[in-house]
């Protein structure tokens, strides 16, 4: 069985605010933080036959949480499904990989709009208790990717969420928001990447709800340089800027990681 081990570790320096998720923020900053390991998977994936193949990985420490072992992705996909040129997947896997697998992106900056949708994960159940895995949830999307010559690559996703029924407090209420990315990657030798990523949600229907809801607003412009010592080693420098969000703190103004206006990322990550 073939087998990989993904490893991250990142410096980040930031200006962030502790959110609490029932109470909002608890007053507690951070400058500075040194996470390592971010994140340890074991992967393993192999064709089965002609048309047969499977894919699994487990993550073993992510964000701190090192005390379980989750098995997020597991899956066998069949190509061309009786002559049709359909493929298919049976298993446990991440939406959002049917349009851009968040794995293979270059920035340490997330497709917030994913994140928010739920559909790149459990999502309450993650260590970082990101949103939750509420099923009357409805998105529909467009996607874009291109290629300017051999080194320049494009990409443009744009999603409608409905949310059916969302809040306790008001389960006749159904909520709809927006959002979505670009994102460019120059690839200009076999060492130097560089990427940049726009982030845009609008929380529309949840502003003014008093909820951790509305933190789902973000615009945020990222910048990142990859150096690759090897194939499988490479340095990430990013930085990443976002402007100030709509609402008071009281009203839970701040997204959950309490990232407010500037990141500053230095990392080293290893696949083996």
């Amino acid at each position: 069985m073939p087998l990989a081990i993904r490893a991250q570790a990142f410096v980040q320096g930031r200006e962030g605010e502790e959110v609490d998720f029932e109470t909002g923020p608890t007053g507690n900053d951070s400058s500075f933080d040194i996470q390592a390991p971010y994140l340890i998977k074991l992967l393993s994936s192999a064709p089965l036959s002609d048309n047969i193949s499977y894919y699994f990985y487990a993550i073993y420490a992510e964000k701190g949480g090192n005390g379980e072992v989750i098995v997020e992705d597991a899956w066998f996909s069949y190509a061309d499904i009786a002559g049709s040129g359909v493929n298919g997947m049976l298993g446990q896997f991440q939406v959002s990989d049917l349009m851009f697998p968040r794995e293979v992106r270059l920035t340490f900056q997330d497709f917030f709009a994913y994140r928010a949708a739920g559909i790149n994960s459990p999502g309450h159940k993650r260590p970082d208790r990101m949103f939750d895995n509420d099923s009357d949830k409805n998105f529909f999307g467009v996607d874009l990717s291109g290629s300017v010559g051999e080194k320049t690559h494009w990409f443009a996703q744009l999603l409608w969420n409905e949310w059916d029924e969302f809040l306790d407090a008001d389960p006749s209420v159904d909520y709809d928001w927006w959002g979505g990315f670009a994102g460019v990657d120059y690839l200009m030798n076999d060492r130097w990447v560089f990427s940049m990523l726009y982030n845009y949600t609008d929380a529309d229907d949840f502003d003014g709800t008093g909820t951790v809801y509305e933190g789902i607003d973000i615009n945020s412009l990222t910048f990142a340089a990859s150096y690759y010592f090897m194939r499988n080693v490479d340095f990430l420098s990013e930085g990443v800027g976002r402007s100030a969000l709509r609402g008071s703190p009281e009203q839970g103004e701040l997204h959950p990681g309490g990232l407010r206006r500037g990141v500053l990322r230095t990392a080293c990550l290893a696949r083996i």
